[in-house]
């Protein structure tokens, strides 16, 4: 049995209104999709990955990310779930049937070894699997003003 991390970064960054998909944003020296795949590979229950891009990205081929694990890019689609759906599709070719997959969003930077643990520990064995989330918190803003 593998673990196999599919990682969807396919996203344009629409929401966000940015210039740069946010994945490709710089963050303590590298960018938010280098964090989330360096805590991939570096895991040692993680044995492969498929990294879901968009058709001909070039920020991602400029990125020129590297590991020791088997990693395969496969084009997404318009939606994040077109994306996932491309991801497992591939997966179809290249996993076993007893073989798990852990989805991640590339532009979610804060993944640990702590969190991936937690997750495999609590649904490695269910039949149906499970979902990694952390409580939301609400955004504030904080104003100043010099009238004061």
């Amino acid at each position: 049995m593998k673990y196999w991390a599919l990682v969807a970064a396919a996203g344009v960054g629409r929401r966000m209104g940015g210039q740069i998909p946010k994945q490709y944003l710089p963050l303590l020296g590298k960018t938010v999709i280098e964090h989330s795949l360096d805590c991939l590979v570096t895991h040692s229950a993680i044995s492969a990955l498929v990294v879901v891009t968009q058709a001909g990205d070039q920020q991602w081929a400029t990125l020129a990310y590297h590991c020791d694990k088997p990693m395969h890019v496969v084009a997404g689609g318009t939606e994040r779930s077109d994306s996932v759906l491309a991801g497992l599709q591939a997966l179809g070719d290249l996993a076993q049937e007893d073989d798990w997959v852990l989805v991640h969003d590339a532009a979610r930077a804060c993944l640990s070894h702590a969190l991936i643990d937690q997750l495999i520990s609590q649904v490695g064995g269910d039949s149906v699997g499970g979902l990694l989330a952390l409580p939301s918190r609400d955004t504030c803003l904080l104003y100043t003003s010099d009238a004061a």
